[in-house]
């Protein structure tokens, strides 16, 4: 089938796809529900098909003909639920559950009696405990085993004497299964959702200062870009490098060096707001974007910067240091609507910076 075609039936059957990244489990969820609801269609159709031909003229038929009837209209209703509430995915669990239930119970009522018609309720255990966890799932086993016992009462079981105990055994051993599942599937699913998550943030962040990598900056910076122009937000840029870094990897070491870019990431994160983007874009680079700042304001925490690196005193094997820092900054007001990237801007800011260098380094310079 055409990836186009695959995907329009796709749609059709479990709806737009709402659940974000770190949601896999719940999407799971809803479309294996869905997946049931409408397997229960087909199934029930096959029911109806299969007794018109081996049971016509019954007498319980067109009760049970009417019963799967009405199960299929259920189903189907429920699949138009699930598709419009992808979240709710305990109550559709539930719901599908309940269905399943009476669709056997009533159906059983009117069937002739068979002493093998109690193990459909097996599929109830094992399905609640996969959906909904191990308490609904002990649920379900009590419900089945009272259900098995209520449809056992209309068998004479004179030629099946171990009838009760097998529906206890199986129901046990379903239950038992469900329970050790869920607790692996559980266990399983939080370690790839850890690992997942780990992946993503190494992906993204800088291993050693904790800061955004330069790729996930600029993606976040030009996604920051266009929310202010959409909004006549002012915004800037500040990058920040730090003075005669070299001199300490050489006379310290490169463990010395790391420690440094350790704790001026830190006081970096101490100057900004939780809104401004802070990302490592060089070996002792770092670039930060703000949102809607002033002027003044801009400037002002560019020196706050500067000076709060300057003031840090740094201590490593015995040795005390201090750093300092470069800094240059662009800004751009509201009403500039000049289309531009972070690729863009950035440079304005960098070339601001070797300004700063060029006066004598730990200072603040802005471009232009």
């Amino acid at each position: 089938m055409p990836s186009a075609s695959r995907a329009a039936l796709q749609r059709f059957l479990y709806g737009d796809p709402v659940h974000a990244e770190d949601e896999s489990l719940l999407a799971f969820q809803h479309r294996f529900l869905i997946s049931i609801a409408l397997s229960a269609v087909v199934f029930n159709l096959a029911l109806i098909a299969v007794f018109c031909v081996t049971s016509a003229g019954a007498d319980f038929l067109a009760f049970v003909v009417i019963c799967w009837g009405c199960a299929i209209v259920a189903n189907l209703l429920l699949w138009r639920w699930l598709r419009a509430h992808p979240r709710r995915i305990q109550l559709g669990s539930l719901l599908t559950a309940t269905l399943f239930w009476l669709t056997l119970c009533t159906a059983g009522m009117a069937l002739p009696p068979d002493p093998l018609l109690p193990m459909w309720s097996m599929l109830l255990i094992v399905g609640v405990f996969m959906m909904t966890g191990r308490v609904w799932g002990w649920v379900a086993f009590a419900v089945a085993i009272a259900s098995s016992h209520f449809l056992l009462s209309r068998v004479d079981l004179t030629a099946f004497p171990n009838a009760v105990l097998t529906v206890w055994f199986t129901s046990a051993a379903s239950a038992v299964l469900g329970h050790i599942y869920v607790s692996r599937f559980d266990h399983f699913f939080n370690r790839m959702a850890y690992y997942n998550e780990r992946l993503l943030w190494l992906s993204t962040h800088d291993g050693l200062t904790s800061t955004l990598n330069a790729a996930a900056f600029y993606e976040q910076c030009n996604r920051q870009l266009a929310l202010c122009r959409r909004h006549q937000l002012n915004y800037a840029v500040l990058f920040v490098d730090l003075d005669h870094f070299k001199y300490v990897n050489d006379n310290y070491g490169h463990a010395t060096g790391d420690g440094v870019l350790v704790q001026v990431a830190q006081i970096l994160r101490g100057c900004l707001r939780e809104s401004d983007q802070l990302g490592r874009v060089g070996g002792e680079e770092f670039s930060i974007f703000l949102t809607d700042p002033t002027l003044d304001g801009c400037n002002a925490v560019a020196e706050r910067i500067r000076a709060s690196i300057e003031a840090q005193e740094m201590h490593f094997d015995g040795h005390s240091l201090h750093v300092t820092a470069s800094i240059g900054l662009t800004w751009s007001s509201a009403g500039d609507t000049a289309v531009a990237t972070i690729h863009q801007i950035q440079p304005l800011a960098d070339k601001a910076m070797y300004e700063a260098k060029r006066a004598g380094r730990n200072q603040v310079a802005a471009f232009g």
